[in-house]
């Protein structure tokens, strides 16, 4: 028992000292003073004056303390710079200098003589030039990412030392540039857009980025022709229809390198017939084909099957219960008592629903070799359903009725009636059904398009 109250007691004190107030925290502090432990102490003195900036014997305590601790920094820094340690004499001074700043924060100012910001200056001009002489001879012998990693920290410590912040960027850019130029020798131009892209985020105009941004976006570019789509379908117009789901849809796609070949140049091509709805195209009436519209490859279509329904309007009498109270007296008590009644009634519920569906096949076929670059065949079918009640009554007393035919007073129930109560009168028609059908799949295909194109620009 003796031990459980030793531990609580313990506990209690530690929490004082970790969560307590101001006082609480300077009494910790002068005890680990008088104990000799001046950095704990230091310490102690910081956390009261965080809690308690006009604390006096806290700002006495962390002034003396703190500048004890602050000369022991100092003397490190001295002592590593007299062994011409010049980066550990360096950092040793900043951390001084860092804790001379935090310890200003909350009101207490420790000094630092001036002959250590003499000695500071020396050894930085010192290990900053050091840092210049290896950052360079990483550069010339192309190690870049070691060599940015140099000039970052020497930036860092002093940002106007010589060129080295260009050199720094010089290291970041350099090994993009030279994965650019690569890119293009490879016929990757996507990849080299990307990369110089880079380089001149950081560097605008280094060397001949600028050219070869150009050069990359022309010999990269892709272009697609649209030819007319072909309707096996009974509904007149539906491929004009798709086709027009289509451009729009690939003319959003967000790639620099894709091109639409227009519409109106397509008309100096021969027949399109000729160049096979069917997939089937000969290699060579391909080949010319592409030269004379200045395309890659042609986007066919067909439109296979679709069809659509008006849904019959359908209305049901339901069964329901109107609520309302009646006020009764007893024989005993002249206190009325209210009592729920549940009247039957009959409401009336309408349904309907229209719906559509739609095949289609799709292919893009290079111009170059005659392959069937890509095809894929889209199946969809789109419904709407309306469904709601009217009541002629009280809407906000109106109950449905349960399986058993009794009133089903669940508020559940009820909000779900009185939402059919609210809903529209009307669903979606055919056409509009066939519109979502259709913009629906211009939207697959621009994705899969998307992706042929990343496959056919690298």
């Amino acid at each position: 028992m003796t031990r459980l109250l030793f531990s609580l007691s313990l506990a209690c004190v530690l929490a004082l000292f970790s969560c307590g107030g101001s006082s609480a925290l300077t009494k910790k502090a002068v005890q680990l003073e008088n104990a000799g432990l001046v950095t704990e102490a230091a310490q102690f003195y910081y956390d009261a004056l965080t809690k308690k900036r006009t604390n006096i014997d806290a700002q006495i305590g962390l002034k003396k303390t703190g500048q004890i601790l602050l000369s022991q920094k100092l003397s490190a820094f001295s002592q590593a710079a007299a062994f011409d340690s010049q980066r550990e004499a360096v950092y040793k001074y900043l951390e001084a200098e860092d804790y001379q700043k935090k310890v200003a924060k909350v009101g207490v100012n420790l000094e630092i003589p001036a002959m250590y910001r003499s000695d500071f200056e020396v050894a930085k001009e010192k290990y900053l030039g050091e840092l210049y002489e290896q950052g360079t001879e990483l550069l010339d012998q192309q190690q870049f990412s070691e060599a940015e990693n140099v000039f970052s920290e020497l930036s860092r410590l002093d940002p106007s030392f010589k060129d080295a912040s260009n050199l720094q960027s010089i290291a970041f850019v350099e090994p993009k540039y030279k994965a650019g130029k690569k890119a293009m020798a490879n016929g990757h131009y996507r990849t080299a857009m990307n990369r110089f892209t880079e380089v001149q985020k950081k560097m605008p105009h280094y060397k001949d980025t600028d050219e070869e941004l150009k050069n990359a976006l022309a010999l990269g570019q892709y272009s697609l022709a649209l030819l007319r789509f072909e309707n096996a379908s009974d509904k007149i117009g539906l491929s004009a229809l798709a086709e027009a789901y289509v451009l729009e849809a690939l003319s959003d796609i967000n790639d620099p390198f894709l091109r639409i070949v227009d519409r109106d140049n397509l008309q100096v091509i021969m027949d399109e017939q000729t160049l096979g709805m069917t997939g089937v195209i000969d290699e060579e009436t391909a080949v010319n084909a592409g030269e004379i519209i200045g395309a890659q490859a042609i986007v066919t279509g067909t439109v296979l099957s679709y069809s659509s329904s008006l849904g019959r309007v359908v209305t049901k009498k339901k069964k329901g219960f109107e609520h309302s109270q009646v006020k009764q007296y007893s024989k005993a008590d002249e206190t009325p008592k209210y009592v729920d009644r549940y009247k039957e009634v009959e409401y009336v519920e309408t349904s309907a629903t229209n719906k559509a569906s739609f095949s289609f096949q799709f292919k893009v076929i290079s111009l170059k070799t005659g392959e069937v670059l890509l095809t894929n065949l889209i199946n969809k079918e789109l419904s709407d359903q309306m469904a709601y009640v009217n009541y002629e009554g009280e809407l906000k007393s109106l109950y449905p009725a349960g399986s058993n035919g009794a009133v089903n007073t669940k508020r559940s129930s009820q909000m779900a009636l009185h939402q059919l109560a609210n809903a529209p009168r009307e669903c979606k028609t055919p056409e509009q059904l066939t519109n979502e059908i259709i913009l629906a799949s211009s939207l697959e295909m621009k994705s899969a398009i998307s992706k042929l194109l990343k496959q056919e620009v690298k």
